[in-house]
């Protein structure tokens, strides 16, 4: 079912990224239980292998079935996804089905399952995808009313912890035996994350020149994602934690990455809540400090085609100014100089750099060249 969420290339229920090439490692033989040791040694796998297999993301749709509150490392994973996060492979877990279990305070118990909660894994909850009317869960937890983008009763979720959400219920999708078959859960929910990250990482690689790291992709994912309120339209039988989360949006996702090719002379910067962004540097050196100038004439133009042909002559006493402000004005302070008697000026030692050249004619002459917008300036690049 979760491969089918994210490679099916079926034209009624396709994937999300059809054209990916997946990799399934056997965890739990044949029924719904298995040991965080099979986890772990297939995780060691995906480290082997990552290079060798181009390896951008990996699918967790699993859990121990508790509720961790703050950022956990167990079962002897935590060396394994950290290695793999270093290595710009992001691990995608479903958050768990457990909230109407947990949700006791007044305000709904937040938390995430493990190993969702380790913090080299993304967490990701689940939302409805269309209203499908009522629904029961296990365990009695009603949804009394559902639509798109509501807050599944079963989803755990926290402020922190919980890194977006995604389309969890109800998911129609491939089944074990053939044909398809609906389901809800955070396990439906995580490989559309796991699928859309395989298609961030080409986009990132294809306009970036380089993967986004473990870091950047989580961030990107919710920051550009859409809000939602937990307790604004939400219609079941829970508690809820009335806090905004973030719901995947995969275009706005692939804005957030175009917007980070930032032109040669920009850093683009993904800042994380509480993190700090090292090497941002920016590499200098000294330009030739041999000073430069800019030459000129004022001259009568007499046959208004504003080229200076030899039998016209030059026009002494007009003001010529270097326009800093660019206000086409000759303000106190700017630079000028005054015609002589040839019609000619200039400006000395001057340093590299762009200069606005502008005339100030002096009664009764106008300016025929250059014009521009009705003001006569020309920009000079003194490189």
């Amino acid at each position: 079912h979760m491969a089918g969420i994210i490679a099916s290339s079926d034209r009624r229920n396709p994937g999300v990224a059809p054209g990916v090439d997946l990799i399934t490692l056997r965890l739990m033989g044949g029924g719904q239980s298995g040991d965080f040791n099979d986890v772990e040694t297939a995780l060691q796998w995906v480290i082997e292998h990552a290079a060798q297999y181009n390896i951008a993301s990996v699918n967790m749709s699993l859990g121990d079935g508790w509720n961790y509150d703050n950022p956990v490392s167990a079962y002897g994973l935590g060396d394994e996804l950290a290695a793999l996060a270093n290595m710009g492979v992001t691990v995608v877990c479903a958050a768990g089905n457990a909230y109407d279990v947990y949700d006791t305070s007044s305000f709904g118990q937040q938390g995430v399952s493990y190993p969702a909660a380790d913090p080299n894994a993304l967490a990701i909850g689940a939302v409805y995808d269309a209203d499908v009317g009522s629904v029961r869960y296990g365990g009695g937890t009603l949804a009394f009313s559902t639509d798109a983008d509501r807050i599944t009763p079963f989803s755990q979720r926290h402020r922190e912890m919980t890194t977006v959400f995604a389309p969890g219920a109800p998911i129609v999708g491939a089944g074990h035996d053939g044909g398809t078959v609906t389901m809800h859960g955070t396990s439906q929910a995580a490989p559309h994350i796991t699928g859309i990250v395989a298609l961030a990482q080409q986009l990132a690689i294809r306009e970036l020149g380089h993967r986004l790291s473990f870091d950047q992709i989580g961030a990107l994912l919710s920051y550009t994602g859409k809000t939602i309120h937990d307790g604004d339209d939400e219609d079941d039988s829970t508690i809820k934690t009335g806090i905004d989360f973030s719901r995947v949006d995969m275009v706005d996702l692939a804005e957030g990455i175009l917007a980070m090719k930032a032109p040669d002379n920009l850093h683009a910067v993904v800042l994380l809540r509480g993190k700090t962004a090292a090497q941002i540097d920016f590499a200098d050196r000294e330009i030739d400090p041999d000073p430069g100038a800019i030459h000129g004439t004022a001259f009568e133009d007499l046959d208004g085609d504003g080229i200076h042909d030899a039998e016209e002559p030059g026009i002494a006493g007009q003001k010529v100014y270097l326009d800093q402000n660019r206000n086409d004005w000759p303000d106190a302070g700017e630079p000028f100089r005054i015609t002589d008697s040839n019609g000619t000026y200039g400006f000395e030692d001057l340093s590299p750099a762009v200069y606005t050249v502008a005339e100030a004619p002096q009664f009764p002459w106008e300016q025929t060249s250059p014009i521009e917008d009705s003001s006569g300036i020309q920009r000079v690049s003194l490189l």
